[in-house]
């Protein structure tokens, strides 16, 4: 069975972010993927840096409660972690990377605070993990904690600034029940990133900022 197509549309848009930090003089960076699923924009963001940069993912690979509205596949994403399909996917795909990709295994908001507590600090932070409001929102200013001044904070799902909302009413309570996806976009991401960060560069639901 294939597993589900999570797009690759934000991996032509890495090189901008590698771009910015090229121009800071870091061209090895230390990388955090938070949100890996089968490993696609891990193995783009190690193309982006031509095997230069270390890589950390970070998943727990395991089902949790998604809803939205619309026709993604919920069912079919839960069974392929559930089954081990996804991290399966996952391995393979970075195999040939093993030697620069650590793989953590934890919820990431534990994560993050370990990382924080270890002193560990990152150049460029992806994060793509758990899209709810509550989630989106914990990663980012952990995430946050633990970048390297002049890094790059980005993410993908972001098919909305929140400033190009028109109902906020309809807005506020799609992210503050927890969907994840709702008329075309993921409402928890653009609550999280718009209130942290206001408007940010973006393209085809990719977005960064450089803090």
């Amino acid at each position: 069975m294939t597993t589900v197509d999570m797009g690759s549309r934000p991996h032509m848009h890495f090189g901008e972010a590698a771009a910015r930090l090229r121009a800071r003089g870091v061209d090895a960076p230390q990388v955090l993927e938070i949100g890996s699923w089968t490993g696609a924009s891990l193995a783009a963001w190690d193309a982006t840096f031509v095997g230069r940069a270390r890589l950390v993912a970070v998943d727990r690979w395991e089902p949790y409660p998604l809803r939205g509205v619309g026709n993604f596949p919920y069912a079919a994403v839960n069974d392929q972690l559930a089954s081990g399909e996804a991290r399966r996917e996952f391995n393979a795909r970075v195999a040939a990377m093993v030697d620069r990709v650590e793989v953590v295994v934890e919820d990431s908001r534990a994560a993050l605070v370990r990382f924080a507590d270890e002193h560990r600090l990152f150049d460029l932070v992806y994060v793509d993990g758990d899209h709810r409001l509550e989630a989106a929102r914990a990663d980012i200013a952990g995430a946050l904690a633990i970048l390297r001044r002049g890094g790059v904070m980005c993410g993908d799902d972001l098919e909305r600034q929140l400033c190009e909302i028109e109902d906020l009413d309809r807005h506020d309570t799609a992210a503050a029940s927890g969907l994840d996806y709702v008329d075309g976009y993921h409402p928890g991401v653009t609550q999280a990133v718009g209130e942290l960060f206001g408007r940010v560069w973006c393209r085809d639901g990719f977005w960064m900022i450089e803090v």
